[in-house]
C-alpha cells in the first residue's frame, strides 16, 4: 500500500492549523478586550448617572432649607412687625409694607355734594354759612305804576339749603320805604363747578309802610356765578303767585333782581 499521499495530507492540514492558530488566537484577545471596554465604559457611565443623581438630591435638599430657612425668616419678620404695630394701636393686616418705616394711612373724607367750605364748617362735612345779599330789583304789578330800587337780605345756607329775610325798598313820598319784606326758602342745584341754579319760595308782605298791607306768595328761580369762594354775582325772577289786594287793588305782579352775593 501506498500511504505517501495521506501523510501529505496530514502535514498539510497541520500546516493550517498552526497557520489559523495565531489569528484564533488574536481575535479571541480583541473579542475579551471589547468586552471588558464595553463593561468598563457601562460602568463609568452608571457611577456618571449615581453621581449626578446624588449631586441633585444635594442640590434641591440645600434649595428646600434655604427656602425653609427664607420662609421661617419672613415670618419672623412679619410677627414681629404685627407685634410692632399692635403696640402702636394699628392693626397689622390693614398696613402693607412698602418701606423700612410703617406707612400710617390717614382718613380722606371727601367733599359732599355742594364742595365750597368755609370756616363755620362742621366736622359732618356740610358747610354752614352765613349769607349777605345786595343789589336792585324792579317789580312790575299786574295793575299800576313799576317800582324799582333796592334790596338787602341775609340768611344762613346749610349745604344746598338756604333761608334767607330780605328787605325791599323803593322810593315813596318821603324818601326811601320798606316796599316788601318776605322769608325765602331757596335749594341750590350746581350746573357746573361755579355755576347754581335755585329755585325759590316766598312769603311775605307788601306795602308795609302803608296803612293797608298785603300778604303774598312768590314763586321763582334765579341763578348765581361763584366768582371765588366768598363773592358771586347773581340774578333771579319770581312772580308774585298769590296776593291779597291793597285799597281794592291787585298786588300780584313780576319781580327781576340782581344782586352781590358775600359768604362768611
Amino acid at each position: 500500500m501506498n500511504f505517501q499521499p495521506s501523510v501529505t495530507k496530514v502535514c498539510r492540514s497541520l500546516s493550517y492549523l498552526i497557520l489559523l492558530f495565531p489569528l484564533i488566537m488574536i481575535s479571541l484577545i480583541s473579542l475579551e478586550s471589547q468586552a471588558k471596554s464595553s463593561s468598563e465604559s457601562r460602568t463609568k457611565v452608571s457611577r456618571q448617572k449615581r453621581v449626578s443623581q446624588s449631586s441633585h438630591k444635594i442640590r434641591k435638599l440645600t434649595r428646600s432649607s434655604r427656602q425653609s430657612r427664607r420662609r421661617a425668616t419672613s415670618l419672623q419678620r412679619r410677627s414681629r412687625k404685627q407685634q410692632e404695630l399692635a403696640r402702636r394701636g394699628y392693626r397689622g393686616s390693614s398696613y402693607r409694607r412698602t418701606s423700612r418705616r410703617t406707612r400710617r394711612h390717614t382718613t380722606v373724607r371727601h367733599r359732599p355734594y355742594y364742595g365750597r367750605r368755609t370756616r363755620t364748617d362742621s366736622n359732618s362735612g356740610v358747610m354752614n354759612e352765613l349769607v349777605l345779599e345786595v343789589g336792585g330789583h324792579l317789580f312790575s304789578p299786574l295793575q299800576g305804576d313799576v317800582n324799582s330800587g333796592m334790596h338787602l337780605a341775609i340768611g344762613s345756607r346749610l349745604g344746598p339749603v338756604a333761608g334767607v329775610l330780605e328787605a325791599q325798598f323803593a322810593q315813596g313820598e318821603f324818601g326811601a320805604e320798606l316796599h316788601d319784606l318776605n322769608a325765602q326758602l331757596r335749594v341750590y342745584l350746581p350746573i357746573s363747578p361755579n355755576v347754581e341754579l335755585f329755585p325759590l319760595v316766598a312769603i311775605g308782605q307788601s306795602r308795609v309802610t302803608a296803612e293797608e298791607g298785603a300778604s303774598h306768595l312768590d314763586l321763582g328761580i334765579g341763578a348765581q356765578l361763584n366768582l371765588t369762594d366768598n363773592f358771586a354775582l347773581g340774578g333771579r325772577y319770581s312772580a308774585r303767585m298769590i296776593a291779597e289786594d291793597a285799597q281794592g287793588v291787585p298786588t300780584n305782579g313780576h319781580n327781576l333782581l340782581a344782586q352781590v352775593s358775600i359768604t362768611f
